[in-house]
């Protein structure tokens, strides 16, 4: 009977499955697929700005990382050679594990990290740089502009751009 009951609810009729599929593109609109006019690649190049940053700050915490290690391997190998009753505290570590060790293996994790990362920021910025020079043909009549300005007590103005 168990069996009757789940072929019957398993071979139920369902219903069609929601697929959203992407519009098309027409003139003068834009989706995630095909940027338009109004795409002027903003968002790509601050997402590629901040993870190249961090990127960057994970290779300088590397380094700060590495020249650590080096200088606890001179003080804590060094050591052995002389005779103290006391180790070096920099050289002891509560939970066992040797500081170089620890010290190197920090320090390579953020290495490791940073390479992927920052080639993802480098792509976010070429692909936003792209879209920034696609924009700026689109707009390409828009190339000398004459605009306002007021300042204060010194008066007003009218100033002349020219982009090229």
């Amino acid at each position: 009977m168990a069996l009757a009951l789940a072929l019957a609810t398993g071979c139920a009729g369902r219903a069609d499955p929601n697929v959203v599929l992407p519009e098309r593109v027409g003139r003068g609109k834009s989706s995630a697929l095909n940027p338009g006019p109004s795409d002027r690649g903003d968002i790509e190049i601050v997402l590629g700005a901040v993870t190249t940053a961090v990127a960057a700050t994970l290779i300088v915490l590397g380094s700060f990382g590495a020249r650590q290690a080096a200088t606890l391997h001179d003080i804590c190998r060094g050591q052995q050679d002389i005779i103290t009753l006391l180790p070096d505290p920099r050289c002891v570590d509560p939970t066992g594990f040797d500081p170089v060790v620890a010290a190197t293996v920090s320090s390579a994790l953020a290495f490791t990290f940073a390479v992927p990362i920052a080639v993802g920021g480098g792509f976010l910025l070429r692909k936003g740089v792209r879209m920034r020079r696609a924009y700026h043909r689109e707009q390409g009549a828009a190339r000398l502009s004459l605009r306002p300005w007021i300042e204060g007590q010194r008066g007003a103005g009218l100033g002349l751009s020219l982009r090229f």
